[in-house]
């Protein structure tokens, strides 16, 4: 009973791994020193609910400072210009109290690893403030769900999952009383907040089911473990339903991510006390998440921006989900994908949450993926060789964060990206509907109109021919556009690529092929001028 994301076992590797592993007492260490002048203090839980956005500046879009101990900081890194606007403490509000979750996560975390009671203090405490206060703030719907301290039900969902960590892991330090009212006061409420908005296969239901389950493990609930895994909406059904048969989520590349990342926090609670999910159908499923983007990874490390993704992130990032990964299904590929990540960024800069699962030794590193690749059920054809990497998006939209930007073509040449995707801006700014428009996109525009949403185009050809590698793809008359289709096909070899658009329609039309580059391009040339990469 009582156990989340570490049972005694996992406790004691990671026990034994600060002893004997330099880089992992590094790590520890590292969050050892700035945790401790956090925690000299009391840490106070704010009396207002935090509101979503403000968290970028409106000038540049880059995130504005955020400094725990300052509200008033609102600085733009790049401008220099401070918000201080209610708006944007109200934003601060909500940003301390996801900060202070993870505190506690890893307050309990540094408690169970070195045993430090400072910390086992720090966690009580803001749990008492947090039960004490859960049932006074107000319980409103927002445009995401109902909450009573975030603006949305997800935010409410990973808040409490933190918590929930943290207080499984000094649990040694409090009494049953102290647990009963915790529960009472705190994360049943929550959970019945969260419970009664299913977000359906939305990638928010993902972290509701993590924050429901981490509650219902901890408490051994068999109904809320039921609901978290099994409900309409829960773990073992988004997995079989929400994603694709290459592994990719069905909302793309960017929401990919926090999906699967509470995807697996929720599965790590489960493994813990003894469902084995990391096994079987689910466990197949989940590993493919994390090939899928290694299958797509772009020469420079970084996956693409497709749909509502954020521009050219690094798939580095997300090392610590692939350490937890490598340690449940012990695959190389996997671990050394992890070595050549760790030489371009240190290994003890993981998140807090890989730190029981990680594994003292790692393969050696591969290089980047060179291969070529077909994802037919993302609709994406990938074309790899020493210097090009290419891509013709074709397939599934992508639900509410899909783009209308079929047979989209991407192009790298030797690291330079002459043409791609450039995902999308901040929702709040203006911009977004150029970024989700068909005209920021390199594919075809007839009658100056986007496409049609939801829209999915059909392969024609992949493969091999005579040396050739070709993809083509179509989108018939009455997808995209009412009276005309267009078909791209791709041709690469190791010495020039070739690209064919072709556009029909059933009455007149104008077709534009739109091109979006950062890189120079002398575009009046004709045949005898044309660039040989050859």
């Amino acid at each position: 009973m009582y156990i989340t994301i570490a049972n005694e076992r996992s406790i004691d590797h990671a026990r034994e791994l600060y002893k004997s592993s330099t880089w992992y007492k590094d790590m520890i260490d590292k969050m050892d020193e700035g945790l401790k002048e956090i925690s000299r203090g009391r840490l106070l839980v704010p009396l207002e609910r935090g509101i979503a956005f403000y968290e970028t500046c409106p000038e540049d879009n880059t995130p504005l400072t955020f400094d725990p101990f300052d509200p008033s900081n609102r600085r733009c890194p790049k401008c220099g210009k401070n918000y201080t606007g209610l708006e944007y403490y109200l934003s601060w509000v909500r940003g301390f109290h996801s900060w202070l979750s993870e505190k506690v996560a890893q307050f309990g975390m540094l408690y169970a690893i070195k045993g430090d009671k400072r910390y086992s203090k720090a966690v009580v405490d803001i749990i008492s403030q947090y039960s004490n206060l859960y049932l006074w703030y107000p319980h409103r719907d927002n445009e995401l769900g109902p909450g009573r301290i975030f603006p949305s039900t997800y935010m409410e969902s990973l808040w409490l999952g933190n918590l929930m960590i943290g207080l499984s892991l000094v649990k040694d330090t409090v009494d049953v009383e102290f647990i009963n009212d915790v529960r009472d006061n705190l994360f049943y409420p929550a959970v019945y907040t969260i419970m009664d908005y299913d977000e359906g296969m939305n990638n928010r239901q993902a972290m509701n089911n993590y924050g429901m389950g981490s509650v219902g493990f901890f408490f051994e609930n068999p109904k809320i473990v039921e609901y978290s895994l099994k409900g309409p909406h829960g773990l073992f059904v988004q997995l079989e339903n929400g994603v694709l048969d290459d592994g990719m989520w069905y909302e793309g590349n960017n929401y990919h991510w926090p999906t699967l990342e509470t995807m697996v926090l929720l599965s790590e609670i489960a493994n813990e006390n003894g469902v084995k999910i990391y096994g079987g159908k689910y466990g197949d499923i989940l590993k493919k998440m994390f090939y899928s983007q290694i299958d797509s990874i772009m020469p420079d490390g970084t996956f693409p921006s497709r749909k509502d993704s954020k521009y050219a992130q690094s798939l580095g990032d997300f090392s610590s989900l692939y350490e937890i990964a490598y340690a449940r299904f012990g695959d190389e590929r996997l671990g050394r994908f992890l070595s050549s990540t760790y030489s371009e960024k240190k290994r003890s800069d993981n998140k807090w949450y890989s730190f029981f699962s990680m594994q003292r030794d790692l393969p050696p590193q591969t290089d980047r993926e060179n291969s070529s690749i077909l994802m037919p059920a993302t609709g994406l054809a990938i074309f790899r060789n020493d210097r090009i990497y290419s891509y013709v998006d074709y397939g599934y939209h992508g639900g509410g964060h899909g783009h209308p930007d079929k047979l989209h073509l991407t192009f790298v040449l030797d690291g330079v990206r002459f043409f791609e995707d450039l995902g999308t801006c901040n929702y709040l700014f203006k911009e977004l509907f150029w970024y989700r428009s068909t005209r920021s996109h390199n594919t075809l525009i007839v009658d100056g109109r986007d496409q049609e949403l939801y829209t999915t185009g059909k392969l024609c050809f992949y493969g091999d021919v005579e040396g050739f590698q070709v993809i083509s793809a179509q989108v018939d008359p009455g997808s995209a556009y009412p009276d005309s289709g267009f078909r791209r096909t791709f041709v690469l070899t190791n010495g020039y690529a070739i690209d064919v658009v072709e556009g029909f329609s059933e009455k007149e039309s104008t077709f534009d092929l739109n091109w979006n580059t950062c890189a120079e391009i002398d575009t009046d040339i004709g045949w005898e001028g044309t660039y040989d990469i050859g």
